[in-house]
């Protein structure tokens, strides 16, 4: 009896043992511009584990004639599928996951030895059409080789290196790889000013004498604009109700502020005409060199205030001639005339802050001052540069000859001028 139970166990079919799990695959990922490969494999002394138990490792390397020389590394999360990507310069490693689920990271960031960031399936708010049912799980990446690329773009923030995937219902998925944020999370502002008229339905509004206009020479894209406006009021007790604000048709960045008066509110009050002095803020404004004018009960030869909105990471700005060379906060430098780009790694970040930080606090007004560096047409004269930055008492910006660039301002230039 044990004998025939014996044989008709070894001549079971091979279908009814236990599968062999498939050796997860090594990965090799170039940049698209082939100068540094990224590998994720199993460390050594872990050969023997089984995959799923084994710590896998990635490294970065540069290529450079032919060998490679490593940049940075660290243990990474592998699973054993997922698509990869590496973008230009090397610090950016991104991964792409599938099968789609909800609580579970699908878009992985991973920067200069460390995770920058993770995007769960359910941040990515995935219509069923661009899901697809498949063993495993449901797929939902665009199998063509090209559904995975890093690509720059640049909104009121500043230039982003964004690490875009295509799903099977044609919609990219971007993710800021230098912020590590979804990129779909930005909303662009709109423009308002604050405060707008608050009275009640049916009151009669009024436009008061305007008798000045003031505002910065500079701005940032993220935040409000607060202007300065005085006038008076032709009757007594009237008061500032809010602020009207135009768009030109035909120039959108000409605005024009209107301020409306309300009339007394229902108390007894001395009959004096009064002054008034406002201060509506703006909001929204792109990038680029506004004109604002205001106006007010009677045409008055008052002259538009001028501003330029800079984006909102801009820490400082180099140009010589037609060349534009610009610093973001968030790691980023490059040449803004020819939109071309790069990424900063730690070290040239912390030099860059370093050089910012030896700039004088409160320099000389002879030798630095706020003249529009948004208008490229200034400093394009030959010979000239321009050296602008943020400050604690605002936007600063020194300009003269070449040759007579200030000693405190040379490293910093170098720096951005640096490839």
């Amino acid at each position: 009896m044990w004998t025939h139970l014996l044989l008709a166990a070894a001549q079971a079919p091979a279908a009814a043992q236990a599968p062999v799990a498939a050796a997860w695959p090594r990965v090799v990922v170039a940049s698209p511009d082939g100068r540094h490969e990224a590998v994720i494999e199993k460390v050594a002394e872990h050969a023997k584990l089984r995959d799923a138990f084994a710590r896998w490792d990635l490294v970065v390397s540069r290529i450079e004639s032919g060998s490679r020389a490593p940049v940075w590394s660290c243990r990474y999360p592998y699973q054993g599928r997922g698509r990869f990507a590496l973008a230009d310069g090397g610090l950016v490693f991104a991964a792409a996951l599938e099968p789609y689920q909800p609580g579970q990271p699908l878009l992985r960031l991973h920067r200069e030895g460390a995770e920058f960031a993770g995007v769960r399936g359910s941040e990515l708010e995935l219509a069923r059409a661009g899901q697809r049912a498949a063993e495993g799980g449901p797929q939902w990446i665009d199998a063509a080789p090209d559904a995975l690329r890093f690509a720059w773009r640049t909104d009121e923030r500043g230039p982003q290196l964004l690490f875009t995937v295509r799903g099977l219902d044609g919609r990219e998925h971007a993710l800021d790889a230098a912020r590590g944020v979804l990129a779909s999370a930005f909303v662009e502002p709109e423009l308002t000013v604050d405060p707008l008229p608050a009275v009640e339905q049916g009151t009669p509004l009024q436009a008061p004498y305007v008798t000045a206009l003031r505002g910065p020479t500079h701005a940032r894209a993220d935040q409000p604009i607060e202007l300065s406006v005085d006038g008076s009021f032709p009757t007594p007790n009237w008061y500032i109700a809010g602020y009207g604000l135009e768009q030109d048709e035909q120039d959108p960045f000409a605005l024009t502020l209107r301020p409306l008066a309300a009339p007394p509110k229902a108390s007894v009050q001395a009959a004096v005409l009064q002054g008034f002095r406002g201060s509506p803020e703006l909001s929204g404004l792109a990038p680029g060199r506004w004109t604002i004018r205001v106006v007010g009960r009677e045409a008055q030869p008052l002259e538009p205030v001028v501003i330029d909105v800079l984006p909102a990471g801009l820490v400082a700005r180099w140009q010589r001639g037609e060349r534009v060379r610009e610093w973001y906060a968030h790691g980023v430098l490059g040449d803004a005339a020819v939109g071309k780009w790069r990424l900063l790694d730690g070290a040239e970040q912390q030099a860059l802050e370093r050089r910012r930080a030896d700039l004088p606090r409160l320099p000389r007004p002879s030798a630095v001052r706020a003249t529009g560096v948004a208008d490229a047409s200034a400093a394009a004269v030959v010979g000239e540069v321009a050296l602008g930055w943020w400050s604690d008492s605002g936007w600063r910006e020194w300009r003269g000859a070449a040759e007579r660039l200030p000693a405190w301002a040379g490293a910093l230039v170098a720096a951005l001028e640096r490839d």
